[in-house]
């Protein structure tokens, strides 16, 4: 069933049309040689797995930090590190990305980011990790375009790493802050923010919900953790911890020196997890009950994935 899957995807990315669902991951690869600048599209297995994937590269990367779609998976945006662009590119029906446009704007700091659309896709938050950092939001259009940001700065913000997140009603965002080990509280104008620290959260880089709303993922780079918060969307209660354990027992998580930007919100039960340590991504499943992530396999995606710092994973119909 992998191998006929794998063939599907390949044959889909080449331009043969398909007609079925198929969930598709998409990595950034944080390579510091220009030639291995580039996006890892990959197929998801029935089974969650990831397949054999493709490396994509455009004119535009310039050492990708983070990758992620629209809801309509019409457009992906790519943060890039080295010139502080985003890299806006046209999706197509497959899944195959397209020859993309280069974004500019002088407020954004792309160095360790993370990027995050709204739930109507008509703003993009990106966190801006040098200095004191800041949150630049930028309006979407219908086309998925991009336009000027406004930057939001908070005395609670000390290095904002990797991908915010939104709470189910759109009304407050969380902020990893790398530099203290914290987490702001925020209203979505960054006005009023409260920061909260868990004892076991080192050096915070990337953050997601459940598809439920029920639990916040927060990657913990320094251990190569995942701590697992039931929240009340204003605190964060006593923490679980993952470090990606395998059927052995062995942990699966190696996170590196840069952003762990992790999907956990996917339709098949799965959370993705990047490795920049190790060059894998770890696919866990979530328990239903408790949030946990356990029972972890690694995959290279065929030697696709050079430091990897983010996971996307997108439905194609």
């Amino acid at each position: 069933m992998k191998k006929i899957a794998g063939l599907l995807f390949l044959l889909g990315v080449l331009g043969v049309k398909l007609s079925f669902a198929q969930n598709i991951a998409y990595i950034a690869n944080n390579e510091f040689l220009e030639a291995n600048h580039t996006i890892a599209i990959c197929p998801i297995g029935d089974d969650a797995s990831i397949g054999t994937c493709v490396q994509h590269t455009d004119r535009t990367f310039q050492l990708p930090v983070d990758v992620i779609l629209n809801d309509n998976a019409t457009v992906a945006y790519v943060a890039n590190a080295f010139d502080n662009t985003i890299s806006v590119c046209p999706v197509d029906a497959q899944g195959a990305l397209a020859p993309c446009a280069t974004f500019n704007d002088p407020n954004l700091l792309l160095a360790r980011s993370g990027l995050r659309l709204n739930a109507d896709n008509t703003l993009l938050y990106v966190t801006n990790y040098l200095y004191s950092g800041s949150i630049s939001v930028c309006p979407v259009d219908n086309e998925g375009n991009l336009s000027a940001c406004t930057s939001y700065r908070n005395q609670t913000f000390n290095g904002p790493a990797g991908r915010m997140v939104l709470d189910v009603s759109g009304e407050i965002a969380y902020v990893p802050n790398a530099h203290i080990s914290s987490i702001s509280i925020c209203d979505t104008a960054f006005s009023t923010c409260k920061s909260i620290r868990e004892r076991n959260l080192n050096t915070p880089s990337g953050l997601d919900l459940d598809a439920s709303g029920r639990y916040l993922y927060l990657a913990s780079n320094s251990s190569s953790s995942v701590l697992i918060c039931p929240s009340d969307f204003r605190n964060l209660a006593p923490c679980a911890i993952s470090r990606g354990n395998n059927t052995f027992g062995y942990p699966t998580f190696d996170f590196g020196d840069n952003v762990t930007n992790l999907f956990i919100r996917t339709n098949n039960g799965h959370g993705y997890i990047p490795n920049r340590g190790n060059n894998t991504v770890s696919v866990c499943p979530i328990d239903p009950a408790t949030g946990g992530l356990d029972l972890c396999t690694a995959y290279d995606g065929g030697d696709a994935f050079i430091n990897p710092t983010s996971v996307w994973v997108a439905e194609f119909n």
